[in-house]
């Protein structure tokens, strides 16, 4: 209800005064970091080993564009929650 919808907004206005990073390439860090997190799940046997892929690039439609693929394991129902709550994120900033 109302009540929870007020938790969640209190956090994320929390979450995100505390976790404003001052780099301008952190997401970098946060797409290696996500890539990383999802192949430690357990793969099935003979699956490709992980990889990852950045590129940055231009064409006649896009000026600048930067693209990032990995073959991840894919999302869990907890990922679904975490990405729609930013309150429920498994990860926790420390220090």
């Amino acid at each position: 209800g109302i009540a929870s919808i007020s938790r969640s907004l209190c956090a994320a206005v929390e979450r995100l005064a505390s976790d404003l990073y001052a780099s301008e390439c952190h997401f970098l860090y946060e797409i290696v970091q996500n890539a990383e997190d999802a192949h430690a799940r357990p793969r099935l046997l003979g699956s490709p080993p992980p990889s990852l892929s950045l590129r940055l690039g231009s064409s006649s439609a896009w000026p600048a564009y930067f693209v990032s693929d990995n073959n991840e394991a894919g999302f869990t129902d907890a990922d679904i929650e975490a990405i729609c709550d930013i309150s429920a994120s498994s990860k926790k900033r420390t220090g």
